[in-house]
């Protein structure tokens, strides 16, 4: 009979991995969040409220563009990614090029959607990566680049919903950067 130390043990292969369910090598580190090496891109001030609704009027006039992964040309396509960077630049903005890259350079809210500002990002993912990203407009909307056939469109959020990760702000007052998000 083996112990509980000789089961943990016999999962283990070299280096200190440990044998998944399937019987595939898990690393330690294969288990960590795959954060980005970014630099905040806060801004704070004054006049936030100004720019946040900035965003969200250069963010609605791309609804209809359509969607190609990886392009980020206003009036012909985008990706999630790419709308989102192009309506940050137009604040002077400069946002890495990945979804996955752009979820970590704010200021983290969370995921309660009385604390969302418009302008603010919405960032969905599963696993351990962050896949998706848009822009949120208020009343509990957003907008995105959905899919191929589909592209820019505003979208109802399901705060509850599984690949749903929380919003970061870009666009923020002095409030935002005393208070802490509620996990």
């Amino acid at each position: 009979k083996r112990g509980a130390v000789g089961a943990r043990a016999s999962r283990r292969g070299r280096a200190g991995a440990v044998r998944g369910r399937r019987g595939r090598r898990v690393v330690a580190r294969d288990l960590a969040p795959i954060v980005p090496n970014v630099a905040k891109a806060t801004i704070v001030t004054d006049s936030a409220p100004v720019l946040r609704d900035s965003v969200v009027s250069l963010a609605r006039q791309q609804l209809g563009t359509a969607y190609v992964l990886g392009a980020e040309k206003p009036g012909r396509a985008f990706d999630c990614s790419g709308l989102v960077k192009y309506v940050m630049g137009w604040i002077n903005v400069r946002l890495p090029r990945t979804a996955n890259e752009q979820a970590y350079t704010g200021l983290p809210v969370g995921k309660q959607l009385d604390r969302f500002k418009p302008g603010d990002l919405l960032t969905f993912g599963t696993g351990r990566r962050i896949s998706h990203i848009g822009v949120y407009v208020g009343e509990g909307k957003y907008v995105h680049a959905s899919r191929p056939g589909v592209g820019v469109i505003e979208s109802v959020l399901n705060p509850g919903a599984r690949r749903f990760r929380g919003a970061v702000r870009i666009v923020a007052d002095a409030s935002d950067t005393t208070s802490t998000p509620q996990p």
